[in-house]
């Protein structure tokens, strides 16, 4: 019994009704001299074995049932991971060995994600009650995915002691629920939204439109004889056409807009927040461009035309039925003009969106072909009338509407960017008109071109071209004068400083133009290397009898004078006017008093007299 109790002291035994049970057995010997005596301890350690057994089964039970659970589980304490199953290896893609030990920081894809998943969890556990929700985690491998995530505290209100997460990957559900919402909401074959999101996006238009006094555009659209090529190439290749006109429907408007397909060969556009009709007819013309180049279905090349109708709001309606009702009506209209054209709803904006594409039509032509030309209006020095300089003033003669007003054709150059091409020719020829005058001219007399703000913003520095232009002529920079409008000075004043520096480096004279009817501040124009300052016709008209405008020009002739700038007055009609200039020394003028916009002809033989004669 010594020697076996060395090795354990676990021993089994008859109970005294001969009954098998485990005993637990200290054996020690107690000797003397004269004889040898045993202290022998038992204690009956049966039902605490039963106990060990029936622990190790449940254990071995929970084991088994932890590692085949169909959901990742873990224990976590301290907001460390103490244990998990191999559905969260599988989850997550880390081993047990790779994870266990580590904070829970490694299941998430940033600090950030961690910090506010700790903060809803903890919340809630605190309180005693659990979490439950959809959260994104993220894989070893730096996937993404969502997971349906519920959390327990063992101690309830107690998270400290440790929590129970149990994970379960619901990517495929919500994608699977995507799918459905997108089966309601999207055609099924364009995936642009269908007719139930259109009339839906277009009620939510109309209430923001309204709430902000705005307007928007709706297009129905339906393709020109679609019919054929379904009857030709077969319904597959009509449902590639279709696919493909959808993509560039899609590239010709402002990601918030809305392109819908209401079935067939029909789409409606929702164009918000429109600033002109000019900007919708614009849109119109660029999706017609799109939709009627060319398409390759299988190996066959066809075109389609589209026409269009389009309806205002308010101004054709104030909800959703009767907007698509007079759109459709409009682009029935289109149909029946000829196909491939669009059609306002409104008789009379049908005319004004056609009179400019046609307008726009022939200013191309005329660009192209060097159809405008130049009238100079001279600019006189207001002490003695002496002719000091000339602004050179676009005009154009056309075929189709005469002499038409800058007025009308201007701001279309500006906005089909013709302006950067009609700039360069009017700088040459107002450089070339110099040159052949310049033995009639004072050394002093400046010939005054503006500028664009296309030429001012344009891919190619602005002075570079001037650099090139002077060479070209032969004309003096010294001679030349450049406009500027405030507005075109304020929109970025890093690039206007950089630029007028450059000009002013070759040696122009620089005006900042229209003055007093932008925005800029003293604080900016003292900035700019500028020259001359022109005031505004608008101040000068009522410069004798209006005490604002008179009070505005003297203000602005007195700070002039502070900032060492030259002014010279514009529209100066009557002789009161230029007393009241020549009384505070103003130094140029130009305007009807002293001559209308001469032809080159003209006005070449006005500066042979050198001055004007003026009626006192």
């Amino acid at each position: 019994m010594l020697e076996k109790q060395e090795k354990t002291k676990e021993f089994k035994g008859l109970d005294y009704n001969e009954q098998p049970f485990s005993m637990w057995l200290s054996l020690s010997e107690i000797s003397d001299q004269a004889d040898q005596h045993f202290v022998c301890v038992l204690s009956d350690v049966t039902e605490w074995k039963q106990t060990e057994r029936k622990l190790i089964r449940s254990s071995s039970e929970l084991d088994t049932i932890l590692e085949n659970a169909m959901v990742g589980i873990a224990f976590m304490k301290d907001r460390q991971l103490l244990r998990v199953n191999h559905k969260f290896e599988e989850i997550f893609g880390y081993s047990k060995e790779e994870i266990i030990g580590n904070s829970t920081r490694y299941l998430c894809a940033d600090e950030t994600v961690f910090d506010e998943l700790a903060s809803a969890v903890f919340s809630r556990l605190e309180e005693g009650d659990t979490f439950e929700g959809d959260v994104q985690f993220a894989k070893k491998n730096g996937d993404i995915f969502w997971c349906g995530l519920w959390t327990k505290a063992v101690s309830p209100g107690q998270p400290q002691e440790g929590t129970i997460w149990i994970f379960e990957d619901i990517t495929k559900q919500r994608e699977d629920h995507q799918n459905l919402r997108d089966l309601a909401n999207l055609d099924a074959l364009t995936k642009l939204p269908n007719r139930s999101v259109f009339n839906d996006r277009l009620m939510h238009a109309i209430h923001k439109a309204r709430r902000n006094t705005k307007r928007l555009a709706i297009f129905f659209l339906d393709l020109d004889h679609f019919k054929h090529i379904n009857d030709s190439l077969g319904h597959k290749a009509g449902d590639q056409l279709l696919c493909e006109v959808a993509k560039r429907l899609k590239a010709c408007v402002r990601e918030g807009d809305t392109v819908a397909r209401l079935g067939g060969d029909e789409f409606t556009l929702i164009l918000e927040d429109i600033q002109s009709v000019q900007y919708v007819a614009k849109i119109a013309e660029k999706v017609i461009s799109s939709v009627s180049k060319s398409y390759i279905l299988g190996t066959t090349e066809v075109n389609v035309s589209p026409s269009i109708g389009v309806s205002l709001y308010p101004a054709d309606g104030r909800d959703v039925d009767v907007l698509v009702r007079n759109a459709d009506a409009a682009m029935y209209h289109a149909k029946n003009t000829g196909r491939n054209n669009f059609q306002f709803y409104s008789a009379e904006m049908n005319a004004q969106a056609a009179h400019r594409l046609a307008m726009e039509t022939s200013l191309r032509r005329a660009v192209e072909e060097q159809d405008f030309y130049l009238h100079f209006q001279p600019q006189i020095d207001i002490g003695n009338n002496k002719i000091i300089g000339a602004e050179v003033l676009l005009r154009w003669q056309s075929q189709q509407w005469g002499e038409v007003s800058p007025i009308e054709f201007i701001p279309i150059l500006e906005d089909t960017g013709l302006i950067v091409t009609v700039g360069e020719q009017v700088l040459f020829q107002a450089c070339e008109a110099y040159m052949s005058l310049r033995d009639k001219l004072d050394p002093d007399f400046k010939i005054a071109v503006n500028l664009s703000g296309r030429q001012f913003k344009g891919a190619a520095p602005l002075a570079v071209y001037v650099r090139n232009v002077l060479e070209r002529t032969g004309m003096p920079a010294a001679n030349l004068e450049l406009e500027i409008t405030e507005s075109i000075l304020m929109e970025d004043t890093n690039l206007a400083i950089k630029t007028l520096s450059e000009l002013s480096e070759l040696g122009v004279t620089l005006a900042i133009d229209d003055f007093g009817t932008g925005y800029s501040s003293l604080s900016y124009l003292k900035k700019f290397p500028l020259n001359v300052l022109k005031i505004d016709k608008s101040f000068i008209d009522d410069v004798t009898h209006e005490g604002d405008d008179a009070a505005i020009v003297d203000a602005i002739l007195a700070m002039s004078g502070h900032l060492q700038l030259e002014v010279v007055a514009e529209g100066i009609e009557t002789l009161e006017q230029l007393r009241f200039l020549q009384q505070r020394q103003c130094q140029r003028g130009q305007g009807y008093f002293f001559s209308r916009p001469l032809n080159f002809e003209a006005f070449e033989s006005l500066v042979q007299n050198k001055k004007i004669a003026v009626a006192h």
